[in-house]
């Protein structure tokens, strides 16, 4: 984690990458991708969200590399001859982005909710891909339970109405029955 927080992306191209210069520019993103879901309920509590990361005092950090999904799952990893293991590749980068490492990494509870934010917003636009056929390839069980955890977070910290995955899902596909009548 630390070796890619320290990597300063500001003059390197970073194309097909999301960028966000600033952290309301990745709120604006989440919006967007809320809209699409589509989770209107989100827009407000993001709103909020976005206020208070402008005005934050702290001034944003340099754009690094963000994977956004470090696990173990996502490690390849072998054994050399001398019985250490080696990490020979990182995988699983369609979630990554270039932004300030406080979006991955920071510890106050203002990057906890963006980043619980995140989680929310990636699990309603799966539920919406899931009912219109066009999911990514992921491990869906894993974002309905980062989904439930970061809603039940936001839930107490921001007011946000708690809704397990599958709920969602079923409001999906109740708007998208009603929609094709």
């Amino acid at each position: 984690k630390a070796s890619l927080a320290g990597h300063n992306c500001t003059e390197l191209p970073t194309e097909p990458l999301g960028r966000f210069e600033k952290c309301h520019d990745f709120v604006d993103h989440l919006q967007m991708l809320a809209l699409e879901a589509p989770s209107e309920e989100l827009a407000e509590p993001l709103a909020r969200l976005r206020l208070d990361l402008c005005t934050d005092a702290e001034p944003p950090m340099p754009p690094t590399l963000i994977h956004q999904d470090l696990n173990g799952g996502n490690l390849l990893c072998s054994q050399q001859d001398d019985g250490l293991w080696h990490l020979d590749a990182l995988i699983d980068w369609e979630s990554a982005i270039v932004g300030d490492s406080r979006i991955a990494y920071g510890r106050e509870p203002l990057w906890q909710d963006l980043r619980a934010f995140g989680h929310v917003v990636k699990g309603c636009w799966l539920a919406a891909g899931v009912v219109h056929g066009f999911a990514p390839r992921c491990c869906a069980a894993e974002l309905a339970e980062n989904h439930d955890r970061a809603r039940k977070l936001l839930a107490k910290r921001r007011g946000l109405q708690f809704r397990k995955w599958t709920e969602v899902l079923a409001r999906c596909r109740a708007n998208a029955a009603g929609s094709s009548q």
